[in-house]
């Protein structure tokens, strides 16, 4: 290698660079597609060539949808399946529902949102249900930052608003309709004010009985003919009336301590019962054995088939008048409420007092299980919870307003919810696992409550005076309260098959009441069906 130190550089390298010079400009200008060797100098431009251009715009047009796979571009959502205002409310909103919805369960006295409330002419909701649709049915569907899936209801277009689903709610079905206004109102003429009697009740065979002063009078919900069962003399009156398990006999409290037993078919008076020294006002069937709790505290037991009237038990531990009377469902324990304030368990199993030894007050006996104490007013209500035979569940009086839970069993109170009013009647549904109860001063309505936890369901209201008497149909879908404002009014209130408003012409009323069901006017909220006069 020669240096040429005169021009400062080497002929070698010019003679490189020459001849790379003309490899590249040969290979341009043949077309060829060989790699060319550049200098550092040429290769500052970095814009892609004509050709690569044309290929990459090429591949563009052939496939205008978003790629799969590696080898696509990114993926743009379509916003319009993201739900962003589900999420929205999720983050923001629920905490601020929820605290709206305790402050409106704490206003005492509030109304039913359902019934003044309704801004759809299909359904009406509370609070409750609105919180539930809104959270329940729809924001546990819309996770943050997650797609959810589009609508595939072929041939409707999507609901506005963040609360549609594609898939059809089941609130309707889970929650049934109850109508606010009664399906009946019997007038009942004369009836007694005295909220210690009990003066109605429904049979088996779809009769209703009710005590009018010294009559008693039985109403054939299937057809609504009246029958005239018995008239007593002017001096006495009824206090009480209960039907037998299969409703063929009545048994009929008197106020002068006397009990009369009927075959409803016949109209005949079978026997009279004796024992009592004052009125009765509180009657039991458990077979063809009769309980009877007199103003003395007393509780009687007859053997109705017996040929002497002579009394099996003396039960005698309350310290005024029995004002309630009521078997359990297995017939082994008698629940008895008494104006003293206090519930009495008895059982058939054990031995019993003498007559003699109740009337001097003698307080021992072998028959009692358990005191329940816990009431500051007479406790009127009782009522047997259907799926067990050691809990049941007692309202007190005007001074008390509560319903109180018991576990017979511990002998504790395991619930007690203040209702507000007096507490007059209580029975429960096993079907909707509910509680109704009927109440006087200060509300006069009935009310409907989810157990165990009572909480209220709704209330019921139409009479005008405290309601003093409840009972149930024969297959336990309507209620029949009667107050001091002498009517009795039917409420439709556990219908099984009632899932919609207007569905009503197939639901249980229409099975209990046969030819006598009518839909109550619009215009009205009671429809007046007869006059039960005596004579």
């Amino acid at each position: 290698m020669d240096c040429d130190n005169s021009t400062g550089g080497c002929s070698f390298l010019d003679e490189k660079s020459q001849a790379l010079s003309d490899i590249s400009l040969q290979s341009i200008n043949c077309g060829e597609s060989r790699p060319t060797y550049r200098s550092r100098k040429m290769s500052k431009s970095k814009t892609p060539s004509k050709n690569r251009l044309r290929e990459r715009s090429s591949k563009s047009q052939s496939n205008p949808h978003t790629p799969n796979g590696s080898t696509g571009d990114r993926f743009i959502p379509d916003v319009s399946i993201l739900n962003n205002e589900a999420v929205h409310f999720k983050l923001t909103q629920e905490q601020k529902l929820r605290e709206e919805l305790d402050n409106e369960q704490n206003v005492e006295g509030c109304p039913n949102s359902a019934e003044i409330s309704c801004s759809s002419s299909s359904s009406c909701l509370d609070s409750s249900d609105r919180f539930n649709i809104l959270t329940d049915n729809l924001v546990e569907r819309c996770k943050i930052l997650n797609l959810a899936n589009q609508n595939v209801v072929t041939g409707t277009a999507p609901k506005t608003g963040f609360a549609f689903s594609s898939q059809k709610s089941t609130l309707a079905k889970s929650r049934r309709f109850i109508p606010s206004v009664s399906l009946k109102t019997l007038d009942a003429p004369d009836l007694s004010t005295d909220f210690y009697l009990n003066l109605i009740d429904w049979s088996a065979r779809n009769f209703l009985a009710v005590g009018l002063a010294n009559g008693v009078y039985m109403w054939n919900a299937a057809n609504g003919e009246i029958v005239d069962l018995v008239e007593l003399d002017s001096e006495k009156a009824v206090t009480s009336v209960k039907f037998q398990e299969q409703g063929v006999y009545l048994a009929v409290g008197v106020s002068d301590g006397s009990v009369l037993i009927f075959n409803t078919e016949t109209k005949q008076k079978l026997r009279s019962l004796h024992g009592h020294s004052q009125r009765v006002a509180a009657l039991d069937w458990n077979g063809s054995l009769l309980c009877s709790g007199s103003r003395l505290g007393i509780i009687l037991t007859h053997e109705t088939t017996a040929r002497t009237s002579r009394a099996q038990h003396v039960w005698a531990s309350h310290t005024q008048e029995v004002c309630a009377l009521k078997w359990n469902e297995a017939k082994t324990l008698l629940a008895s409420g008494s104006a003293d304030s206090s519930v009495q368990i008895w059982s058939l199993q054990g031995g019993s007092q003498s007559q003699e030894a109740a009337s001097t007050g003698d307080q021992a006996s072998n028959n009692k299980v358990a005191t329940l104490d816990g009431h500051v007013a007479a406790v009127k209500a009782v009522a047997w919870v259907p799926t067990s035979n050691n809990l049941i569940a007692t309202g007190g009086g005007s001074a008390d307003r509560t319903i109180k839970l018991w576990n017979i069993n511990t002998v504790r109170c395991t619930k007690s919810v203040d209702t507000g009013a007096q507490v007059s009647q209580l029975a429960f549904n096993a079907h909707y696992n509910e509680v109704i109860s009927s109440h006087g001063y200060a509300t006069n309505v009935v009310t409907i409550w989810k157990y165990p936890f009572f909480t209220k369901v709704k209330d019921l209201s139409g009479h005008t005076g405290r309601i003093l008497h409840m009972c149930m149909s024969p297959d336990g879908e309507i209620a029949a309260t009667a107050a001091d404002d002498e009517t009795i009014r039917l409420w439709e209130v556990f219908a099984k098959d009632k899932t919609a408003k207007g569905s009503g012409k197939q639901g249980g009323a229409k099975r209990v009441l046969g030819n006598c069901f009518a839909e109550p006017s619009a215009s009205s909220s009671v429809s007046s069906l007869m006059l039960m006069q005596h004579r």
